[in-house]
């Protein structure tokens, strides 16, 4: 008696279980990314929250500026003074004097370090997908 060359096995089970669970971590990735892209405090910040922002921040690294009016201003932070702070913009020029009170929001610029971790996350489960995949793919044709 012969059985069919489309007769379900244990392996098709198994790699049906596999999408599932990709499907699953690919589920918990995308809601992980948009999740962190969601902005949380919109209203303007206060002067000593964004003079220790810009501290911890620290001067010469890149910085992002959401001033009150929407504009955004990218680029390197250079002096952190009493009243306002200084950044070169980043397509160059001079020194842009800022002051604290027009300033809505401070952030780096860049990626964010918990979208680095996802996306080396997820490369790592998509090669290991690939080859449970291929090797199970190799144990069928034997």
């Amino acid at each position: 008696m012969q059985t069919s060359r489309f007769a379900p096995t244990a392996i098709v089970r198994r790699q049906a279980s596999a999408c599932g669970l990709l499907r699953a971590v690919v589920a918990v990735l995308t809601l992980v990314l948009l999740g962190n892209s969601i902005a949380y405090g919109q209203g303007v910040a206060s002067t000593n929250a964004t003079k220790q922002k810009l501290l911890e921040q620290g001067i010469s690294k890149r910085i992002k500026i959401k001033e009150v009016d929407g504009t955004t201003v990218k680029g390197t932070l250079t002096a952190v003074n009493d009243d306002s702070f200084q950044i070169i913009p980043k397509d160059g020029g001079a020194p842009v004097a800022i002051d604290y009170s027009n300033v809505m929001n401070v952030a780096r610029d860049g990626m964010p370090k918990a979208l680095k971790v996802s996306l080396i996350v997820f490369s790592v489960v998509a090669v290991a997908f690939i080859v449970v995949t291929l090797v199970a793919a190799a144990f069928v044709r034997i």
